[in-house]
């Protein structure tokens, strides 16, 4: 076992690493980078311990047997806090709920408090594992059960990217579904062949790749929206450039909230902020989940897709004037929320380039904020 120390000791590293790059950024110390910073403290207190119990193993005295039965109990116990720490980071990824797991509660913490049982009783009765008078470990009768346990979060959590994947970036999907793998072959491995220490040094390459996976991601979304940000969106306008328009018919919007000014003036940048995150949800709520959605700066907000038909865009425009119908209906703010935009298909005959493309799409929008605003000012029409 003990050449599985500076395996131990390098992950080790890693993960501290990682969790201080996180807690330095602590302006962007979201609900989910939280959820994932405990995984990745849990992970690192597994590696901890289990290389706590490697140094004791076989040492004479009641000070190290005592170590090792702690030890042991904490490694049971903590490896399935570190499974469900993943299935709880990938649900909030998916919903964005923090009160949605309190409907299934019973699903996530029975296995768990079983599972804690079984693992405070392990010294007394060997279910999970056995310390003999030699001070060695040796797995106990139950051992299968508890990688059960473990691997039942990892199982939930897999079923849940696969059902509600429609919902997820594809470029987010593959690194998300792909963090079972690592952890999954260093246990098979460890079950089958006793003494080889893989699962909590597997589990820090997961938490590596997700971490690269998210610091990516980070860098081509908005952080007040979560759509795409503008360098994002140039880098997708010139790949389009480059392809020559020969996907399909493209399609494109240009979204401006309308009386932005007034809102943050009147009520202040917070609640201003609340209203563009509010606008976001409606515009990507209005679209599917693989057309391209960005905020650009400020108010402005731009989708690009690919249709079948022209006419696929007066159904889009209705269910963009719905969505915000509904949001209206149930809005939180002392006003309501409203937007201009201007959408069209990619002509080649008026558009020789996606950027003039896209200017004209501005144009479009300008023209209806101004008709919007003459009506308003017509009509008598304030704010509120």
């Amino acid at each position: 076992m003990y050449e599985t120390v500076p395996l131990y000791l390098f992950s080790m590293a890693v993960l501290l690493i990682l969790m201080i790059s996180i807690l330095r950024d602590k302006a962007s110390l979201t609900k989910d980078r939280k959820l994932f910073l405990a995984m990745m403290f849990m992970n690192f207190m597994l590696l901890l311990f289990d290389y706590v119990q490697i140094r004791v193993n076989g040492l004479a005295g009641t000070f190290f047997f005592v170590v090792n039965q702690l030890s042991s109990v904490f490694i049971y116990i903590s490896g399935m806090l570190l499974t469900m720490s993943w299935y709880f980071y990938v649900d909030y990824y998916i919903h964005k709920d923090g009160q949605r797991l309190k409907k299934y509660w019973i699903l996530i913490i029975v296995p768990f408090i079983f599972n804690a049982l079984l693992s405070l009783l392990s010294p007394f009765f060997g279910f999970y594992f056995r310390i003999t008078d030699a001070n060695i470990y040796e797995r106990g009768s139950l051992f299968l059960v508890n990688a059960f346990f473990m691997y039942y979060y990892l199982v939930i959590a897999f079923k849940e990217l696969i059902q509600y994947r429609h919902t997820i970036r594809r470029q987010s999907f593959i690194p998300m579904l792909l963090f079972v793998l690592p952890p999954s072959i260093g246990g098979i491995l460890q079950v089958l062949s006793y003494g080889l220490l893989l699962i909590w040094p597997m589990s820090t390459l997961s938490c590596l790749m997700v971490y690269v996976f998210v610091q990516m991601e980070r860098a081509s979304i908005d952080f007040l929206t979560g759509l795409f940000n503008k360098r994002e969106f140039e880098s997708y306008m010139a790949n389009l450039e480059k392809s020559h328009l020969q996907l399909g018919m493209l399609a494109g919007y240009v979204i401006d909230l309308n009386r932005f000014k007034i809102i943050n003036d009147t009520f202040g940048h917070d609640i201003g902020d609340e209203a563009l995150k509010a606008i976001a949800h409606v515009i990507k709520s209005s679209f599917r989940s693989n057309d391209f959605v960005t905020r650009f700066g400020g108010d402005e907000f731009a989708v690009v897709l690919f249709v079948e038909h022209e006419q696929d865009l007066e159904r889009i425009n209705q269910r963009l004037v719905d969505q915000l119908k509904v949001f209206n209906a149930q809005t939180p703010f002392p006003f309501q929320i409203e937007f201009s935009f201007g959408s069209d298909i990619y002509r080649s005959g008026l558009d020789n380039s996606v950027e003039k493309f896209m200017r004209r799409l501005d144009e479009m929008m300008y023209i209806q904020k101004q008709e919007t605003y003459a009506k308003e000012k017509h009509n008598g029409r304030n704010l509120h």
